[in-house]
């Protein structure tokens, strides 16, 4: 007789949701949670596990405390989950109430992901692996000053999110005086700053296979009319040169089997810098990201492989379904927009700490460049003039660059990258311009537009 799939759950994972296997998995999330609606609209009944909060935990992904304030572990418990997937991360907390409780905790070990993302020790496997990265070293005291290149240098601290840690200096001796200021801390990693197009690739690393994602820009920081913007879009194949395609696949299969050889499985998130056709990794993110619901929504990212489908496989120690350690071939150039940069440039522009409203959950469409709700069904999002809008903090509340405020998904590009620095298209311009009419103020209530008229 067949035995039957285990039962696996997740928390409020963006990724499951858009996910073409997402009705094999059941959906935890809280009631209170702004992206509930979407969540019950998207799927059947019988795949939603509602729970209930007992307060308001900070709104960045924080699995172990929605399990310490809610009845989540007992909601679980009694549909008989045998596995967890977490919204973000693993940690110390979330594993010992995998231990003590039952269902497996499907992540990669908090050590490795903490150990991979130390910017620190993954400058250093990268080269115990030969593998290509800025040249620099680990500045851990003042004396070693007079080693590091002439500049302009990356600074960044071992552990942060985002750009958060990293700060960019002119030369060794501007270092210094940050340092004395007390500006910088150490340890930093400084490296040299190299002039070339920063991108993102994902790495699925199975037991001897990998899988490549294509390619994505990253836009980080953008300044437009008071808006700041950080996101990703897509790179089309035929964009990179055939040189580049071929070194970058290469570089990032070895990259895959190192860190196979470093007990990792599932998937990771790379970023590098592409510079005459040449490869240089930056740093890793070994969990899902602000670029991978894109991944599982559209499979073509991932020569058509399901991306959450892939990912379970490697973390349950089964073979990947193939080896594809080159890059895809796909046209789809959508972009991905953190809301947390962009409402805080708003609500500085208006002299506002909070916002009362913003643009509707759901599935958009914007054809002609006008924006309209059609569904809060997340399956609605293929199409060519469609985007998504997912909040994880209430409107209401006091957003921070620690928070995931909300994502904007779109199908189509918003940003150019024709010049040295990314760009709002005319397209993407039209679309941030009616998003600042949606976002609304208390005490008066108004739009962005009617504190600029005044």
């Amino acid at each position: 007789m067949r035995q039957a799939p285990p039962l696996i759950a997740c928390h409020e994972n963006l990724e499951c949701l858009l996910s073409g296997g997402r009705g094999q998995l059941l959906h935890a999330v809280a009631r209170q949670a702004p992206a509930y609606p979407l969540f019950e609209a998207s799927l059947p009944a019988a795949r939603l596990l509602p729970f209930d909060m007992t307060r308001r935990v900070r709104p960045f992904l924080n699995d172990d405390q929605v399990l310490a304030h809610s009845d989540l572990a007992a909601r679980l418990a009694g549909a008989g989950v045998q596995g967890f997937i977490p919204s973000y991360r693993a940690s110390p907390r979330l594993e010992r109430w995998s231990a003590d409780n039952g269902p497996v905790l499907i992540s990669p070990p908090h050590v490795l992901q903490r150990r991979l993302e130390d910017k620190v020790a993954f400058h250093s496997l990268m080269a115990r692996l030969r593998l290509p990265t800025p040249a620099g070293m680990v500045l851990s005291t003042p004396d070693q000053l007079g080693r590091l290149p002439a500049g302009p240098l990356v600074c960044q601290v071992p552990f942060s999110e985002g750009m958060d840690g990293t700060a960019l200096v002119r030369s060794a001796r501007q270092l210094a005086r940050r340092l004395r200021a007390g500006e910088l801390r150490l340890p930093l990693l400084c490296r040299e700053l190299l002039q070339g197009l920063v991108l993102g690739i994902t790495i699925v690393v199975g037991p001897g296979q990998v899988q490549l994602s294509a390619v994505r820009h990253q836009c980080r920081g953008l300044r437009q009319r008071d808006r700041g913007l950080s996101g990703i879009q897509w790179l089309a194949r035929s964009a990179l040169p055939p040189g580049a395609c071929r070194n970058i696949g290469r570089t990032m299969a070895a990259l895959g089997r190192g860190l196979c050889g470093e007990g990792f499985r599932g998937a990771a998130n790379i970023d590098f810098i592409l510079a005459d056709e040449q490869v240089w990794i930056i740093e890793c993110n070994p969990r899902f990201s602000a670029s991978t619901p894109q991944l599982a929504a559209w499979p073509e990212l991932l020569h058509g492989l399901d991306l959450v489908s892939e990912h379970l496989r490697a973390l349950q120690g089964a073979p990947l379904s193939c080896h594809r350690p080159s890059l895809p071939h796909t046209s789809f150039q959508g972009a991905t927009v953190d809301f947390s940069d962009w409402t805080l440039a708003i609500m500085r522009a208006a002299r506002r700490h909070r916002v009362a409203g913003l643009p509707q959950l759901g599935v958009h469409d914007f054809t002609g460049g006008k924006l309209r709700q059609i569904s809060l069904d997340a399956a609605q999002l293929r199409g060519p003039e469609r985007l998504l809008f997912h909040y994880s903090t209430p409107a209401g509340a006091p957003p921070s660059r620690r928070s995931d405020f909300g994502t904007l998904i779109t199908s189509f590009p918003m940003f150019s990258f024709r010049r040295p620095r990314a760009t709002l298209t005319r397209r993407g311009a039209a679309l941030m311009g009616q998003l600042e009419q949606r976002v609304r103020f208390r005490r008066p209530t108004c739009t962005l537009a009617d504190v600029r008229g005044t």
